[in-house]
């Protein structure tokens, strides 16, 4: 019989310790972007997003920017885009919008659906 290795958890403060600095993500084609961890307020707009943008193509553009606006940051966690940016950012090659939605979905393990939105399937 196997024997039971008992392990202690992770303490509270271990948890509330932990390192939630930014992803370096490489983009082929593009070079490197700092992706933010996003917290769990983040992560309900970011779902709050899909729901919105499901079947509605204007809001499925400006899903990208969001994302993105929300996700892409510097090496210290600053974002690097607002809510301004967004017309700017949708002005982008959608080559690029892509790959850095698709890097901020890896990174903070968004779901399927996103990804395929993401990419246009």
């Amino acid at each position: 019989m196997a024997k039971k290795i008992k392990s202690a958890g992770l303490t509270r403060d271990q948890i509330l310790s932990m390192d939630d600095a930014p992803v370096e993500v490489i983009i082929k084609g593009f070079g490197t972007v700092f992706v933010k961890q996003v917290n769990s307020s983040d992560r309900l707009k970011l779902d709050q997003l899909l729901e919105q943008a499901r079947g509605d193509e204007a809001k499925d553009r400006q899903l990208f920017e969001q994302i993105i606006a929300l996700g892409i940051c510097d090496e210290e966690g600053t974002l690097l885009f607002s809510e301004k940016d967004i017309p700017k950012l949708a002005e982008k090659s959608f080559r690029l919008i892509q790959a850095l939605v698709l890097a901020v979905a890896k990174v903070n393990a968004i779901n399927n659906e996103a990804v395929e939105i993401a990419k246009g399937n």
